[in-house]
């Protein structure tokens, strides 16, 4: 074989073996991508004040799902910052029984 034939050889092998290795970079980041997006987001809601009033939001939903029948004025000034903070918390159940200590 020829100093040039291999040459050109090796330069070829050198090619197919990058151009292998950037198709399988890009197809992988393809995979893990199509995955992260296809796993569903965590449900949560949030207890925060609204119009003045203790609610539950679902996610952050603009409309709250429940208002509570206290004003929030009417509570101590760790709980009003609390709402004004938002409390977030993994369940509506877990939003409920909070919820009923404001009450």
């Amino acid at each position: 074989m020829t100093k040039n034939l291999r040459l050109a050889l090796i330069s070829l092998a050198i090619t197919l073996t990058i151009f292998s290795a950037v198709f399988a970079i890009t197809a992988s980041a393809k995979e893990q991508k199509t995955s992260i997006t296809s796993v569903p987001q965590a449900e949560f809601y949030i207890i925060k004040t609204h119009n003045g009033q203790p609610a539950i939001f679902k996610g952050n939903s603009s409309s709250p799902i429940l208002e509570l029948d206290v004003f929030t004025d009417q509570l101590p000034d760790r709980d009003k910052d609390r709402l004004s903070r938002g409390i977030i918390v993994n369940s509506l159940e877990e939003a409920i029984r909070l919820a009923e200590d404001y009450e």
